[in-house]
């Protein structure tokens, strides 16, 4: 079983399907609610686990409902969350997703505990840059994060995906 690391983001996801878009200033009634955990980190660390893989998530997420939802979630999936910090002072990060009938959508995000993750939180996790074979990094956390942790394994790549030699 391959081992993965994922450095990343995770949010919750707030999407509403709509018959179309809204224009500008226009207000458009009659959606479906979604309410999922999501950011590209998380994602990631889901499909790679859902294809048979080992894998440990570092992220931040808020000292709030959404970030214990996205702990309990991560963790049914089997994946390593002790890397997964908890901050009081932000939020956990928030997308509003809407998308209309032929899927195609406007996001916005507030990114929230996914800018607290620090360099120094990276480095704490030596253990499991170590541990993987595989590590997977998004932009969706501080640059500097990801190229700490593109650092850690001899990488000066960033939003990829590194096999280690």
């Amino acid at each position: 079983m391959p081992r993965v690391l994922v450095v990343g983001s995770a949010n919750v996801d707030y999407t509403v399907a709509l018959s179309r878009l809204p224009r500008a200033g226009e207000t458009v009634s009659e959606g479906t609610l979604l309410v999922a955990r999501g950011g590209k980190g998380a994602n990631q660390a889901v499909a790679a686990r859902r294809l048979g893989a080992e894998v440990r998530f570092v992220s931040c997420v808020g000292d709030d409902a959404s970030g214990r939802q996205v702990r309990e979630a991560l963790a049914g999936e089997g994946i390593g969350v002790d890397a997964l910090l908890t901050t009081s002072e932000a939020v956990t990060g928030t997308a509003l997703i809407v998308v209309d009938a032929e899927g195609r959508n406007q996001i916005a995000v507030a990114p929230g505990a996914n800018r607290l993750l620090t360099v120094a939180d990276v480095d704490r996790r030596a253990p499991d840059f170590a541990w993987a074979e595989i590590v997977v990094c998004s932009l969706e956390v501080p640059e500097l994060v990801s190229l700490d942790a593109n650092r850690e394994v001899g990488i000066i790549v960033a939003d990829a995906l590194w096999r280690k030699r």
